[in-house]
C-alpha cells in the first residue's frame, strides 16, 4: 500500500488558488429575467449570503458537507490526485481550501450584484494575487444552478435532524417524528434544497395533512398522497393534523436555529381548531371517596396471586403493582418517571431518604434500561413520604438491590412498551383496574395522581417554588437557576403533609 502523501503548504495553497482561479474564471454576472428585477436580486443576495456563512461554519468547525468534499475530490482528480493519496493533514488543508474558494465565489457573486464594472478585490487573503478578468454581463442560468447546489437537500437536513435529536428522543418519539418527516419529505420533494423551501411549500403540506384519514398508518403502506381522502367525516382531527404539522415547524426551528435556513417558513402557519366544545373535561384529581374505592382493591389489599391481582385473596403481594400508585399520590411523579427508576435512584442512608429521578446510567435504546426525563425541571430529588417508609418501602428497595437479577430497575417486573415507552405496559393494566373497581369516568387516568399532589400542596399552602420542584415543573423566572433550590429537608416537610385517606392507610398497615 502506498504511503500517503503530504502537500508541502506551498503546493497546497498554490492547488487551492488555482481552484479559486477557475470558479472565478467561470463566474456570471447576474441578469434578472423577471418582470420585479429587485426581487430577483434580494433573493439571490440572500441565497449567497446564506450560502457565504454556511461554508464559513464548516471551515471553522472543520466540518464538510458531502457536496464539499465531492467538489474538493473532482477537482484534485482534475489535477491528477485523489483525496485518498493524501494524509490526514494534507486532505483537511485542501478540503479546507476548497470550502473557503466557494465562499469567496459567493462573494464575488455578491459583489457583482451591486458592482458590475470595477474589478474585484478579494476578501480572503488567501487568494490574494489570483488573476481574474473582468466579467461581461451574461445569462445567470449556469451560475443558479451552481448556487442552488449549495446546502442539504431536505433529505440531507432530515439526516442530520434526526442525529442531532437521537439523544433527546425516547424510541417512540424518534418512530413518530421520521414518519412524520418523511411524510414532510414525500410532499416538498426529496431533492429540493432546504433553503428553496419557502411559505407557499408549507403550506400546501399543511393543508395535505388536513386530508389525511383516520387511521393513515394502518394497512399496506402507501404513499402520502395515498393515505389522505375527500371525505371530510373520514378524517384526522384537526388537533392530531395540527401536531403533525407542528414537527414540520419544530423541524424548520431547529433548521434556522442552525444556519441551515434563514427562516422557517411554516412560521405564521397553523391548523385553525374548532372552538372547545363546553361540555369537554380535562383530567382531574381523585376524590377522596375515588382513593378509597381505588385502595380498596384487591391489588392492594388481599388477591390470590399475581396472575389474579383482581380476585380478593390472602396476599398483599408488595411489588411495581402495589408501591408505584401510592409513589405517584405522594410526589406528583409521572408514571414514566416512577417505572425507569433504577435501585440506585432511591437514597435511604441519608437524613432525608429520597428518590432521584434523573437519565443518568440508563442503559441503551432498546436496552428495557434506558431513562428519559421530560424537561431540565423534571430532573430533581423528591424526598420519601415517611409513611412509605413506615409501610416498608424500604425494605423492598433493600431486597431489589440484593436481587440476582441482572436489571438495575427498581420495578423490573414491569415491561417498557413495544415503542421504547415505560410508561405504556403499566397505563395499560392501571386502566384495567380503574375498570375492575368501577371509576370509569374518562378524566381519572394515572396522570390524575400529579393533579392529587399538586393540589394536596397547595391546600398545604405550600410555596409554589417549593411545589414546582417537588413536582417538577419550572416556573420560568431566572432566579431559579441559581443556587442549588430547594432544600430536601424543606420538600420533606411539605410531603409529609400529603394526608393518606383511611383506605390507603388501611392498604399500608
Amino acid at each position: 500500500m502506498a504511503e500517503a502523501i503530504e502537500l508541502p503548504k506551498g503546493e497546497a495553497r498554490a492547488l487551492i488558488k488555482a481552484c479559486f482561479a477557475d470558479l472565478a474564471s467561470r463566474a456570471q454576472t447576474f441578469a434578472p429575467r423577471s418582470s420585479d428585477p429587485m426581487a430577483e436580486v434580494s433573493e439571490q443576495r440572500h441565497w449567497a449570503q446564506e450560502s457565504v456563512g454556511d461554508l464559513e461554519r464548516q471551515v471553522s468547525r472543520h466540518q464538510f458537507e458531502p457536496w464539499v468534499e465531492e467538489h474538493a475530490n473532482r477537482f484534485l482528480r482534475a489535477h491528477g490526485l485523489a483525496s485518498d493519496q493524501l494524509n490526514a493533514t494534507s486532505k483537511l488543508d485542501v478540503i479546507s481550501g476548497v470550502a473557503r474558494a466557494l465562499a469567496e465565489e459567493q462573494r464575488l457573486f455578491l459583489y457583482r450584484l451591486e458592482e458590475r464594472l470595477l474589478p474585484y478585490q478579494v476578501q480572503d487573503p488567501l487568494f490574494e494575487g489570483v488573476r481574474m478578468r473582468d466579467f461581461p454581463p451574461a445569462a445567470a442560468q449556469a451560475a443558479v444552478q451552481d448556487r442552488t447546489t449549495i446546502g442539504p437537500t431536505l433529505t440531507e437536513l432530515a439526516a442530520k435532524y434526526f442525529v442531532a435529536k437521537k439523544r433527546s428522543w425516547v424510541g417512540k418519539t424518534h418512530a413518530n417524528r421520521t414518519r412524520q418527516i418523511e411524510f414532510l419529505i414525500e410532499h416538498i420533494g426529496a431533492d429540493v434544497p432546504a433553503s428553496e423551501i419557502n411559505a407557499g411549500h408549507l403550506r400546501g403540506y399543511r393543508d395535505a395533512v388536513q386530508r389525511l384519514r383516520r387511521n393513515h398508518h394502518v394497512g399496506a403502506a402507501k404513499a402520502f398522497s395515498g393515505r389522505q381522502t375527500d371525505d371530510e367525516s373520514a378524517r384526522v382531527s384537526a388537533k392530531t393534523a395540527s401536531l403533525l404539522f407542528e414537527t414540520a415547524k419544530a423541524f424548520f426551528n431547529w433548521a434556522k436555529a442552525e444556519g441551515y435556513v434563514a427562516e422557517n417558513p411554516a412560521t405564521g402557519l397553523r391548523v385553525e381548531m374548532p372552538k372547545a366544545s363546553k361540555s369537554r373535561k380535562a383530567r382531574r384529581p381523585f376524590r377522596p371517596e375515588e382513593l378509597d374505592i381505588l385502595f380498596s382493591a384487591p391489588v392492594f389489599t388481599g388477591c390470590k396471586s399475581v396472575a389474579r391481582r383482581h380476585d380478593v385473596g390472602p396476599k398483599v403481594i408488595r411489588d411495581a403493582h402495589f408501591w408505584i400508585p401510592l409513589i405517584a399520590f405522594v410526589t406528583g411523579a409521572r408514571l414514566g418517571e416512577i417505572v425507569q427508576l433504577h435501585v440506585g435512584d432511591v437514597h435511604l442512608s441519608g437524613p432525608v431518604p429520597f428518590i432521584e429521578i434523573t437519565d443518568e446510567d440508563g442503559g441503551a435504546l432498546g436496552s428495557g434500561e434506558e431513562k428519559h426525563v421530560k424537561s431540565t425541571a423534571g430532573m430533581r430529588k423528591v424526598p420519601i413520604h415517611p409513611d412509605l417508609l413506615a409501610a416498608g418501602f424500604g425494605d423492598f428497595v433493600a431486597k431489589r438491590a440484593d436481587d440476582r437479577r441482572a436489571s438495575k430497575r427498581l420495578f423490573y417486573e414491569v415491561a417498557y412498551g413495544a415503542d421504547g415507552v415505560a410508561s405504556t405496559v403499566f397505563s395499560k393494566w392501571f386502566a384495567r383496574l380503574m375498570d375492575k373497581v368501577g371509576l370509569s369516568d374518562p378524566t381519572l387516568v394515572f396522570h390524575s395522581f400529579r393533579h392529587n399532589a399538586e393540589d394536596a400542596l397547595r391546600n398545604a399552602r405550600q410555596p409554589q417554588y417549593v411545589i414546582d420542584r417537588i413536582i417538577g415543573h419550572s416556573d420560568g423566572a431566572t432566579s431559579s437557576l441559581y443556587g442549588e433550590g430547594v432544600s430536601l429537608q424543606v420538600m420533606s416537610e411539605a410531603i409529609g403533609s400529603l394526608a393518606f385517606t383511611t383506605k390507603m392507610r388501611e392498604a399500608l398497615c
